[in-house]
């Protein structure tokens, strides 16, 4: 496994997360602290708690109470301060740069990687209809059957008109603007289907799309 952007590798990754996890130890050790030893056990016994990494820090940035002969010139102790803080500045990236691939981008990743919902356009159907007139207009009575495990909603139908002979006269589309639940029949009525085209002898509907609901 690579770390995306970086080439680096979860080998990379481990041996870096030491030299972070181990650098107040490092710093002790560059400095020549007199208790590197106890800075070292502090470091590898706590430093997990986060409390006792940033406590062996400290020790280890703490100068010893030792003749100023035997303390190592100013220039060196900058130079060393340079490298600590460049090195910190690096270990920071590589740490946020970890967080973001192996915990963000993973996340991110198993969410795209679930695989998107099947979509039957037969599981929502017209199980019955039947056409009438009201007050001089034709209006529809559905049955809807929505035979998914989630509710539907805005179901499309079509009905096609025809003559005796099965000649297409005819056909009109109209959305139903309900919510059906899952595995469950709805009864629609009234629908307004306009003006009936003169002749019609039979008429079929059927469900064309529908959208799901939240």
């Amino acid at each position: 496994m690579r770390i995306l952007g970086t080439g680096l590798g979860l080998a990379e990754v481990i041996v870096l997360a030491s030299l972070l996890y181990f650098l107040p130890g490092l710093i002790a050790y560059i400095y020549r602290r007199e208790r590197t030893i106890h800075i070292l056990l502090l470091n590898l016994f706590t430093g997990w708690t986060v409390i006792g990494w940033f406590g062996a820090l400290k020790w280890a940035t703490i100068r010893d109470s030792r003749a100023l002969e035997e303390i190592a010139p100013r220039p060196r102790y900058d130079t060393q301060n340079r490298l600590i803080i460049f090195a910190l500045f690096v270990a920071l990236a590589l740490l946020i740069q970890f967080v973001r691939v192996y915990v963000l981008d993973r996340q991110n990743g198993t969410v795209a990687e679930s695989p998107p919902r099947k979509i039957n356009p037969a599981s929502v159907s017209i199980a019955s209809y039947a056409t009438k007139k009201v007050a001089g207009e034709s209006k529809l009575d559905f049955t809807i059957r929505n035979s998914n495990s989630f509710r539907v909603k805005e179901i499309v139908v079509k009905c096609v008109f025809a003559a005796i002979d099965a000649t297409v006269l005819g056909s009109v589309v109209v959305t139903i603007d309900r919510t059906i639940e899952p595995n469950f029949d709805l009864r629609v009525t009234d629908v307004d289907l306009g003006s009936i085209p003169k002749g019609t002898a039979n008429s079929s509907c059927a469900t064309q799309a529908f959208s799901i609901a939240n």
